[in-house]
């Protein structure tokens, strides 16, 4: 019931997220194992087919390459000074693993995180395929979107991941950044 009320409405949302990138200032980071998948299997980055998938052995390897290169660049950007971070890849793009270091490494510095995911996926949880740090590679997700609000006032909450936001209606995202960033939250 909620696709059919997102979807329309989110048809190529590509132009609204580069406005909402503007508005805010926000150069998103291009994920450097995306060029690396357009040029081992570019095909799994547009699925039209939903059995479309990396073999085992494509998925290790993609493994092995994400979780150098993110440890490393979550790293850096734990010690930027850094209101909003988003980051662009398509499937299999180490989104998540990137995120799940970075969190890592910013709860060290005793920031308190949660974890949030559009609610027009219909998941609870959030998986970093190639995260091989001291958490889960599958954390719980608090959904968030038209149909349920995180109430940043409860809980002394420092920094949130939002993940599959470009499936949100720009408006919903928008507000949920601009409640975050009256709150001081990253």
């Amino acid at each position: 019931m909620i696709k059919e009320n997102i979807e329309p409405e989110n048809t190529r949302n590509d132009l609204k997220i580069e406005s909402f990138f503007n508005d805010f200032s926000i150069d998103p980071i291009i994920l450097d194992a995306y060029k690396y998948l357009q040029n081992t299997q570019p095909e799994i980055l547009f699925l039209q087919d939903t059995d479309l998938t990396p073999t085992p052995d494509q998925l290790e390897r993609y493994t092995a390459y994400h979780s150098e290169i993110y440890r490393k660049k979550a790293k850096k950007l734990s010690k930027n000074n850094w209101e909003i971070l988003a980051l662009g890849s398509g499937m299999y793009g180490g989104k998540s693993t990137l995120s799940f270091y970075l969190l890592d490494f910013l709860e060290e510095k005793g920031y308190k995180s949660i974890v949030s995911i559009a609610d027009i996926m219909e998941e609870d949880s959030v998986t970093g395929r190639s995260y091989s740090g001291s958490g889960e590679v599958i954390r719980l997700a608090q959904r968030y979107g038209l149909s349920n609000q995180i109430d940043l006032y409860k809980n002394d909450i420092s920094v949130v991941l939002l993940d599959e936001f470009s499936f949100l209606p720009f408006p919903v995202v928008e507000e949920f950044i601009n409640h975050c960033k009256e709150k001081n939250i990253k």
